[in-house]
């Protein structure tokens, strides 16, 4: 079985990114927060994907937590402003 070997340098911040990786993923192990076979597969799907579809990802993500953030605020502003609830439905007040 022939073993090839081969090696390049990476930039300061990719090193640093991987180090910093590879630390948090540690202690998560060791908190018992995660197991070893969550983090491969975190690994596998950060080396495999397509960059643009993982930042693609990731945008879309950050706007629908923000979108979710505003219709909570205003969601909890409209029911602090009423004084009874005379005209809501019990369905949208549990919903």
């Amino acid at each position: 079985m022939p073993l090839s070997l081969s090696y390049g340098s990476i930039s300061l911040w990719v090193w640093q990114l991987q180090t910093q990786l590879e630390l948090q993923w540690a202690h998560q192990e060791e908190l018992g927060v995660v197991a070893a076979g969550d983090i491969d597969g975190v690994r596998k799907i950060i080396l495999e994907t397509n960059p643009y579809l993982l930042a693609a990802t990731v945008a879309v993500s950050l706007l629908h937590s923000v979108l979710n953030f505003f219709a909570f605020k205003n969601d909890v502003a409209f029911y602090n402003s009423q004084t009874d609830f005379t005209g809501i439905s019990v369905r949208s007040l549990v919903s």
